[in-house]
């Protein structure tokens, strides 16, 4: 026997007749435990990987839900600012529903029963705060951007609320129960147990008093609907013109523009 392979780094005989040392770590001596090893590892990355991109698919998903269900919400209140005159005489429940803002339900006040009128305001509000809020929630700070984006908030307002919020979240809602203030909220990271009592809250409080304000001017209300009555039509073209108005202004509004003092439409609970 010319020569004998051995373990360790005892010398073998080469093909050019040489004595040479084998690693026994090196790639051409890897032992089994070691492919095995190897092999796991490869396995857990991939795993790890399509794990990852799971997430990312469920994330994106439920970012997608909450987009799509602001975008509902925007649309809703978007036709009811523009067909304000006729859903104010010939709905006003409907009016209620798709914009329980401050000024819609002093106006609508009179014209709905009483337990229709809270059931529906209340509710409506709470559900719109609770969709901008938990769009928010499921994208951060790239909720606050997408708003920017389109004009509904702006930084210097943005920056203040989240102070607030950061300092009294649940007053801060209770006191402004809105949906610029919950989608900030949201992204903010407000708990839900303290957000969605706040929001109920301040939302009954707001509308039992738009409710006995509007009740109190009932009087100068329906003079007021009378007039809308005799001009439905010219003040629903002018309405519609202002809405579209409205929408071009920002669009192409400057973005710098961050001084002015009143938040849009939409803003309102």
């Amino acid at each position: 026997m010319n020569a004998a392979a051995t373990t360790g780094n005892h010398p073998v005989l080469s093909p050019s007749g040489r004595h040479e040392a084998i690693d026994p770590i090196s790639k051409d001596s890897v032992s089994p435990a070691a492919s095995a090893s190897a092999s796991g590892s490869r396995l857990a990355k991939a795993a790890a990987a399509r794990s990852g991109s799971w997430d990312k698919t469920r994330e994106l998903a439920k970012s997608s839900r909450w987009i799509i269900a602001l975008i509902a919400i925007v649309i809703v209140r978007s036709v009811a600012l523009a067909f304000f005159p006729v859903l104010l005489l010939e709905a006003p429940a409907t009016l209620l529903a798709f914009s329980p803002a401050a000024a819609d339900l002093i106006l609508v006040a009179p014209l709905v029963n009483p337990a229709l009128f809270f059931s529906l305001s209340i509710t409506a509000a709470v559900l719109q705060c609770a969709v901008f809020y938990e769009f928010g929630r499921a994208l951060g700070d790239r909720a606050l951007q997408w708003l920017e984006d389109r004009r509904v908030v702006r930084p210097k307002q943005t920056r203040r609320i989240r102070e607030w919020l950061g300092k009294a979240a649940g007053l801060v809602v209770f006191a402004g129960p809105s949906l610029v203030v919950a989608v900030l909220a949201g992204a903010s990271n407000t708990r839900a147990r303290v957000f969605y009592p706040a929001v109920l809250a301040g939302n009954i409080v707001w509308t039992v008093g738009c409710y006995f304000f509007g009740a109190a001017l009932t009087e100068q209300l329906e003079r007021l609907y009378g007039f809308i009555g005799d001009h439905v039509l010219a003040l629903s073209v002018i309405a519609a013109a202002l809405f579209a108005g409205k929408m071009l202004w920002n669009r192409l509004r400057p973005a710098e523009d961050d001084e002015l003092p009143e938040l849009p439409d939409l803003e309102e609970g």
